[in-house]
């Protein structure tokens, strides 16, 4: 039995053992090791794997200093491009995308980049960073472009095949505990540039595409949503989607999708703080103090919304500039904080979670590299990052990487994160 398909059936089994937890409610991050019948064990996603498994390459590397991997001819992204397809294929990076990691596996991920007339290909692209030596790999090929079916008039944008087009993610794509990707929405396809709020899901092991109902009741003028962001949760295995102001003005708000069905509810309707926004900002969730991140860049604001108890989010005190446009934002808990990255050169950026994060103040800095480093990465795509720019929670010994892709024929860039935090 695979260990993907092994924490899937312990995580019903764990469930159906929990006294007073139905079907329908949320069944909490398992312990670090799950014993099966006959005395088998293995660790859940939600723990690091055995210390001592990280790669050579990780290990030797020196903390807070970046590296790069996959940056020789048969290695990058580039080498195993998909040809033959309309479009650019540099645009998979530059066209407002984004990318996830998936946690299970160390693998980083670029799913269906593209869109609008920049590339039509919805490949899905993989790069496995606990092997010992990182090499891109296309995991499927593009689907023909023939026969598309574009209508933004409902939402139904799909390519003759069933399966989604490709697009401008920004901050959507987000990876599951369960080896999904998940798309709350999805915006600028090839070639119209027409968005739908249709909910996809790629499966990493299958290889295949799943369109679930639109995440909203209604659909009229600009529904507002193509640069905002989703966020994964974890512990409770559910999805967000954060959509600024459209039409019908209740649109606007907090979504959350459950992985398990497909199924969206709009937890919050017509909030200022999602409907004030401008877009290109990110989210992030600190799963285990049960907070959903959100920073609005355009208003210098910075909201987290309680997933435990999801009302009203607040606008919480802060010294320093919340990071603009394009950024990528990513949580790491041993640091108790969230990093950011676009054009920063060598430094990230610091997002740091007082003790209280509700009344508290949120200190924003700018952290530099150890002064052994020799490494900083190529300036960013023009439109943004996005979440191009991700973490590794784990790369085998319990260590967390920042990655990094700017180009499909550039390297991709490694920021090994210490142990006990930043």
């Amino acid at each position: 039995m695979k260990r993907r398909e092994f924490l899937i059936g312990s995580a019903g089994v764990a469930g159906a053992m929990i006294p007073g937890v139905g079907a329908a409610e949320v069944i909490p991050c398992p312990p670090p090791v799950i014993v099966a019948v006959g005395g088998t064990s293995t660790q859940s996603t939600c723990a690091p794997t055995n210390p001592g498994e990280a790669p050579a390459w990780f290990t030797a590397m020196a903390e807070k200093t970046w590296t790069t991997v996959a940056g020789n001819a048969g290695q990058r992204l580039y080498d195993v491009r998909a040809t033959g397809i309309g479009g650019n294929p540099y645009a998979i990076c530059t066209a407002w995308t984004g990318a996830c990691v998936d946690q299970a596996t160390g693998r980083y991920i670029l799913p269906s980049n593209g869109g609008h007339g920049d590339y039509g290909g919805n490949e899905v692209y993989a790069l496995n960073l606990r092997a010992a030596t990182p090499a891109w790999a296309r995991l499927n090929n593009p689907s023909s472009l023939s026969g598309r079916v574009d209508s933004p008039a409902n939402g139904d944008l799909q390519y003759a095949d069933g399966t989604k087009p490709a697009g401008h993610h920004w901050h959507k794509p987000v990876c599951d505990i369960n080896g999904n990707i998940w798309f709350p929405m999805v915006d600028g396809v090839y070639a119209s540039g027409a968005w739908t709020t249709h909910v996809w899901k790629f499966n990493l092991t299958t290889l295949t595409w799943t369109q679930y109902a639109k995440a909203f009741p209604t659909i009229g003028g600009n529904a507002g949503f193509e640069a905002s962001p989703a966020a994964y949760d974890k512990v409770k295995n559910q999805v967000w989607g954060i959509v600024k102001a459209g039409y019908p003005a209740n649109n606007a708000g907090y979504w959350r999708i459950d992985p398990a069905t497909g199924a969206t509810t709009q937890i919050i309707a017509n909030d200022y703080a999602a409907s004030a926004n401008g877009g290109k900002t990110w989210a992030a969730v600190a799963h285990d103090l049960g907070y959903l991140f959100y920073g609005t860049y355009n208003t210098d604001r910075l909201l987290i919304l309680d997933v435990n108890n999801p009302t009203t989010p607040v606008n919480v005190a802060k010294t320093g500039t919340v990071p603009g446009n394009g950024h990528g934002c990513v949580y790491h808990q041993a640091s108790r904080a969230f990093f950011l990255w676009h054009g920063n050169g060598a430094n990230i950026i610091k997002i740091a979670i007082p003790a209280d994060p509700v009344n508290g103040t949120w200190a924003i800095s700018s952290v530099a590299p150890a002064a052994s480093n020799t490494v900083t990465p190529s300036a960013p795509p023009e439109q943004g990052t996005f979440s191009k720019f991700n973490i590794v929670e784990d790369m085998g010994n319990g260590q967390s990487a920042l990655v990094l892709l700017n180009a499909i024929d550039q390297p991709t860039y490694v920021y090994k994160l210490p142990l006990g935090g930043v």
